[in-house]
């Protein structure tokens, strides 16, 4: 089974990832190994739903129906009783008929845990018995029975490691099965109990990560001489990093000193092999993207580069440590890794990945010229990576603007205003973004350039469209009940990792202001009251949240990421919209403007 690459791109939106330029590049692999496979069209509407599923009735064996059935009931908003139903039903269905088939690395097939919106206790209770039978059925597939361990290993773990063994014992040189021997053995180092909605683990005991269980299942690691298994180990240690890093840094951080070790120990034991270099690229590269903290994320990004042995892999590495390493000082490792980049970037295979990979090599070796007092050679950098601006590196939000910023600082507006000028017909930005970008420029300011996919300029400076949406309690909350006050509207959602890094900074700024002429609030974008209610509540957070369930607040606001600011002054103008991620010094400095403007 699987999903189109316009499927995994809607997975990801579903499920919160944070689509970033390094991820989008990253999943750029999956389509081009798709590019060649036709596949039918998402299902949107209910009504088309209805269809797809009465020709389903008819032909139970269509699993591309049925494919296309859980993508969509998986990404309902909201989700009902009767999308639950019938998610479960074909979930159940592929259990029962194709267990082979079944992946708990795609998240449509998975039923979470609490307090996810999907969760489903009753389709849990019939999936265990069913996975139950297919672990004991005389001739079952080894693939079927490693689906059957890793699902029980949550439920029954005694029993998933048993079945595992027994089929090991069957089937010794079966490579899937040794994979799940070292996945599972992983799990129960990590201390996981339970797995989220993107499949990965995101519950931890560390009362089994200390148990003899767990000292058994690593020196067994230590010993054993089956790559596939420190494979799977390794792979598993890896996809868990993110969340285990949120629960036990420091452990997190053993860890991963552990998996690298199995990694050598692998390569040492297939030495011409070179695909296994990008298999654990792949694998840091995951771990780096679903790892929010920068201090972690730039040593994932650096393994991944050391591993890979592919121009793609490499390049989509070196994107990230290269500014790593220019930011923290190593400024002759960061012009190598520019260097190699652009070295590299004619044997990637796609036009878009060479031109983006330009880009990116001139704007940072101009940003180091600049750091070493050479504006002449990064002037010509600018130029230079201005001429490589496409609409395809437009559509990623690739362009790069923080050497236009430092050259503006050193009093270069000629060039800037000529880069601007270049890359003007292609940017994804408003023209009247970048009027007034020129506006300023010419002003002898320096704009601020930080903001993604332009978000909303137009409405600033402009009265705040009011709205009316429920809070937590149920109680209808509207804009203008804030007159008088500053406000800063902070649209986010559960899913969303950057948005939650967020919050305690809101918090505290809640608490400080709650007496002020200034309102923290939260506006929820998609989600139902439960789950957010209990997230916010079981974290002990007192600012308000309100609930943007159809989503229409977001559309009036013309937002486009998340997370994303709004900041009104005190006449109910909006002074700022900031789309991504913020420091509190911004925040704080937004809030200033608005409080004192007249």
């Amino acid at each position: 089974m699987g999903l189109t690459a316009a499927s995994l791109n809607q997975s990801l939106k579903a499920s919160g990832t944070v689509r970033t330029l390094y991820l989008a590049l990253f999943f750029l692999a999956a389509d081009l190994a798709l590019a060649q496979t036709t596949s039918p069209p998402e299902i949107e509407t209910p009504a088309e739903a209805v269809r797809v599923e009465a020709s389903l009735a008819a032909n139970p064996e269509d699993i591309s129906a049925r494919d296309r059935l859980l993508l969509y009931y998986s990404t309902r908003n909201p989700v009902t009783d009767a999308v639950r139903a019938a998610r479960r039903r074909h979930i159940l269905w592929l259990i029962e008929h194709h267990p082979e088939n079944w992946s708990h690395n795609t998240w449509v097939e998975l039923i979470p845990p609490p307090p996810d919106a999907l969760a489903d206790p009753e389709g849990e209770a019939e999936a265990t018995r069913l996975w139950r039978s297919q672990a004991v059925r005389p001739g079952a597939a080894p693939r079927a029975i490693s689906n059957a361990a890793y699902f029980l290993y949550f439920h029954d773990r005694s029993f998933a490691l048993q079945v595992l063994e027994q089929a090991r014992q069957r089937n010794p040189s079966d490579a899937g099965l040794s994979r799940t021997k070292g996945l599972v053995d992983a799990l129960t180092i990590t201390g996981a109990t339970a797995v989220g909605k993107n499949g990965d683990p995101v519950r931890f005991d560390s009362g089994l990560a200390d148990s003899p269980s767990a000292a058994n299942s690593r020196e067994e690691l230590s010993v054993t001489t089956n790559p596939d298994v420190l494979s799977g180990a390794t792979e598993s240690i890896l996809k868990q990093f993110g969340s285990l890093s949120a629960d036990r840094p420091e452990f997190a951080r053993t860890l991963l000193d552990l998996a690298e070790a199995w990694i050598q120990r692998v390569l040492a034991m297939n030495p011409g092999d070179a695909s296994l270099g990008d298999r654990f690229a792949i694998a840091y590269v995951q771990a780096a993207n679903f790892t929010t903290d920068d201090a972690q994320r730039a040593p994932l990004f650096e393994r991944a580069a050391a591993h890979a042995r592919t121009a793609e892999w490499r390049v989509s590495a070196l994107f990230q440590v290269v500014e790593f390493h220019f930011q923290s000082g190593q400024v002759e490792r960061a012009r190598e890794e520019a260097d190699e980049i652009l070295r590299k970037a004619p044997e990637l295979y796609v036009a878009s990945q060479r031109v983006y990979a330009t880009h990116i090599a001139d704007a940072t070796l101009g940003r180091i010229a600049l750091s070493q007092g050479d504006v002449v050679e990064a002037r010509k950098q600018l130029t230079a990576a201005g001429k490589l601006a496409t609409a395809d590196l437009a559509r990623l939000n690739g362009i790069r603007w923080t050497l236009a910023s430092e050259l503006l600082a050193r009093g270069e507006r000629g060039a800037v205003l000529d880069y601007l000028a270049t890359v003007r017909a292609v940017s994804n930005k408003s023209q009247v973004q970048l009027d007034d970008w020129a506006k300023s420029i010419r002003a002898g300011e320096i704009p601020d350039f930080t903001g993604t996919a332009d978000p909303a300029p137009r409405l600033v400076g402009t009265p705040a469209p009011d709205f009316r949406i429920r809070n937590l309690d149920g109680k209808e909350v509207a804009l203008s009940s804030y007159k008088g006050k500053a406000v800063l509207l902070d649209f986010w959602a559960t899913w969303c990792v950057p948005c939650r890094a967020e919050l305690p900074m809101f918090q505290k700024l809640h608490r400080e202001l709650a007496a002020k002429h200034a309102a923290i609030v939260l506006v929820d974008v998609g989600e139902n009251a439960g789950p957010v209610a209990k997230y916010v509540r079981g974290e002990k957070y007192t600012f308000p949240v309100l609930l943007d369930e159809d989503e229409q607040v977001k559309t009036q606001y013309r937002l486009v990421v998340f997370p994303s600011l709004v900041v009104i002054d005190k006449q109910g103008r909006i002074r700022s919209v900031i789309g991504g991620a913020v420091t509190e010094d911004r925040v704080r400095a937004a809030l200033k403007s608005a409080e004192s403007a007249n």
